[in-house]
């Protein structure tokens, strides 16, 4: 070889071409002699025929491969569907490049209002019902029984009355001015210092006066009066012990009664400032009850306010005033994060481009710790939206580009995270702080970005996976690029589950606010589907236990909706037993054994002394009981959970040193050693 990269074959025999592996071109190929099967080629150019001659021999090898070999076939068909759409159905020849979650797909949605649900390509809840539908459809056909979706309404249905605009606003059932305060504090606690959707001075001001003479100040400042309402259905939901289905009115009266006060359009605009708050706040009450699609419409709102009243753009401190321009950057880079978390959620576009805004966050350098904590909330939500507009563009291609920008993004993760230990690890450092929830939940964010890259990977090889069952076959040795992605997934997920162990050990694991949930059931999905098509990558499953106790958490307290999510993973597990059953049996002969000794992902990614520390993570035990995490463990190892610099930069490396020469033309699972 003389030390160059081996160049692919001009022409691939039928079975290389069907399962998208490299083919020597020679006749038998490397590949079908490996795994005795014969050898067939659509196109020989190294023999000389005459074009009727070759036409002949085409249709009488078409005619003898539909007679005789319907397992190649089968495969050749399971290619065609993994675009799970005929429109965007892809040619044999090209090799696993596209991102099948790009493809458009639609649900049917019977007996409710809209006939039809769009699959959004970074959802995760579309990601799940993707997958649950093609284990069902290709492992058990005849099962007819519906995948259960989930949709706006299943988790909480609430319902009100539009007040008209004369009408009196409702002042029953309000709490007494120390509880109201109480509850502000409540409120204040869980949003910040992420979330600035309460200006605290100017609302205690409205609040005393309100309490000096409510009927005049409700008509008076409508808009502050709803707002008052929402803070209070969220301090109640987050207050009361256990949220039920028997106590629903009760902890949802004060958002019902806020929504049915809340003006028209053309009203907010008598405070837009104060508008683009309240609709905020609207738009996380929505999403935190699982009511997805009305809150993306509602943080869109507060956005198109927030653009009109220019909050995008560098605002004139002399002519504003500072604290009016504080005020306005609060709220501005908190519907920006939202927008952006709504939107990847959901898997509809940004509202607005990084290149549009003029705005900038505060000097991590020189501001306080909770504009620090903004700004970094910022850089992590514009890293997570260059990686998924790469991995999810339209064009949906994952070659060697993609590799390229998966490179650039780890290398912005890298400096993420340098950023990020500067702030909470050595400027802000307190000496009795164990655990920080505001550093926890911006490292969760790296992991669920990482987890939200490699998806698309994690797909093509569940198609190759139930491929090879139905085929009684086995997977080969992936490729080096695809090993390291999915090394770097599995160790996101599971740290994702520890971080939130630590969360719920400190108490501070949000029960109500959608965010920890979002986080528990994206990893725990993404490993119990890893550990159907790569058992050997999960040679410890106490993953399970821990997603299941923090998932169970929540479900003690009420949440319907990590109810749900339970619930789907559970349908998962049970779907893709076969797959599971079929791997834990011993191979029949030694190249079975081989073949499946390939699949560990603990191989080293390069023939170096120095495993990867993505290896060397995954050979960490996890805590062995989910549901006792040790003190000493979180009093002083609480940061080992998140994404350190040397295992980022070493994640960037290895794809460097994987994708050279042709690499950069195409991602291939499978190989060639």
């Amino acid at each position: 070889m003389n030390g160059k990269t081996p160049r692919r074959a001009a022409n691939a025999c039928q079975r290389c071409r069907a399962r998208k592996v490299r083919c020597s071109g020679m006749h038998p190929c490397d590949k079908c002699q490996q795994r005795r099967l014969e050898c067939h080629f659509q196109e020989d150019k190294k023999i000389a025929v005459s074009e009727e001659l070759f036409l002949s021999m085409k249709r009488k090898l078409d005619e003898f491969q539909r007679q005789s070999s319907p397992a190649s076939a089968k495969r050749l068909r399971a290619s065609e569907q993994s675009s799970e759409s005929a429109a965007h159905s892809r040619p044999s020849e090209t090799r696993f490049e596209s991102n099948l979650l790009v493809a458009p797909r639609y649900l049917k949605n019977t007996g409710r209002q809209r006939a039809w649900l769009c699959l959004g390509p970074t959802s995760t809840w579309s990601f799940s019902r993707r997958v649950l539908s093609i284990i069902r459809d290709r492992l058990n056909p005849d099962n007819t029984s519906p995948i259960p979706l989930a949709v706006d309404g299943d988790a909480y249905q609430l319902h009100w009355d539009q007040a008209r605009a004369n009408d009196p606003p409702d002042l029953s059932g309000l709490p007494s001015l120390e509880y109201a305060i109480y509850m502000l504090k409540t409120v204040q606690f869980h949003l910040n210092p992420l979330w600035h959707l309460i200006d605290e001075d100017e609302f205690v001001r409205n609040l005393h006066e309100f309490y000096s003479n409510a009927p005049v100040k409700a008509i008076e400042a409508r808009i502050w009066y709803v707002q008052f309402l929402v803070v209070l259905a969220f301090g109640e939901a987050i207050l009361t012990p256990v949220r039920t289905g028997t106590n629903l009115s009760s902890w949802t009266r004060f958002f019902t009664r806020a929504m049915a006060l809340l003006p028209d359009i053309t009203a907010l605009w008598h405070d837009p400032i104060l508008a683009v708050e309240l609709l905020a706040l609207v738009a996380l009450y929505f999403h935190s009850i699982d009511l997805r699609d009305s809150a993306y419409c509602y943080i869109g709102h507060a956005m198109r306010i927030a653009l009109v009243e220019g909050f995008h753009r560098a605002l004139p401190v002399e002519q504003l005033g500072e604290r009016h321009v504080e005020r306005c950057n609060k709220i501005w880079w908190t519907v920006y994060i939202l927008d952006r978390k709504f939107s990847a959620l959901i898997g509809a576009p940004n509202a607005v481009n990084d290149e549009d805004m003029t705005a900038t966050p505060w000097d991590i350098r020189i501001c306080s710790q909770e504009a620090a904590a903004v700004s970094l909330h910022v850089k992590i939500s514009q890293v997570i939206s260059r990686a998924l507009n790469t991995v999810y563009a339209v064009d949906g291609k994952l070659g060697g580009i993609f590799l390229g920008r998966v490179r650039s993004v780890l290398h912005e993760m890298t400096g993420f995270t340098r950023q990020l230990e500067e702030v909470f690890a050595h400027r802000f450092h307190s000496s009795v702080e164990t655990l920080s929830g505001v550093a926890t939940r911006l490292k969760l964010a790296c992991h669920q970005c990482i987890i939200v890259t490699v998806r698309p990977l994690v797909l093509s090889l569940l198609w190759e996976r139930l491929a090879c069952f139905n085929d009684d076959e086995t997977l080969g040795q992936l490729s080096s690029p695809v090993r390291t992605l999915i090394h770097a997934c599995v160790e996101s997920a599971t740290k994702s589950l520890r971080l939130l162990i630590a969360l719920r050990e400190h108490n501070i694991l949000e029960s109500f606010l959608p965010f920890d949930l979002e986080n528990a059931f994206s990893a725990s999905f993404i490993l119990t589907l890893v550990a159907a098509i790569l058992p050997a990558a999960l040679p410890d499953q106490t993953y399970r236990d821990m997603g299941f106790s923090v998932l169970d958490e929540m479900i003690a307290r009420g949440s319907r909706v990590a109810q749900l999510r339970k619930s789907e993973i559970e349908l998962l597990e049970d779907l893709a037993r076969p797959l599971r059953q079929a791997q834990e049996q011993p191979p029949a002969h030694g190249e079975g054994a081989q073949q499946q000794q390939h699949l560990h992902l603990a191989t080293p990614l390069r023939s170096s002394s120095n495993p990867s520390p993505f290896v060397e993570m995954l050979d960490h035990p996890v805590p062995s009981s989910a549901n006792s995490v040790p003190d000493e463990e979180m009093l002083f190892d609480w940061r080992y959970f998140g994404l350190s610099l040397n295992q980022m930069l070493s994640a960037a490396n290895e794809l460097n040193a994987s994708t050279t020469g042709d690499e950069l033309q195409d991602l291939w699972l499978w190989s060639d050693q």
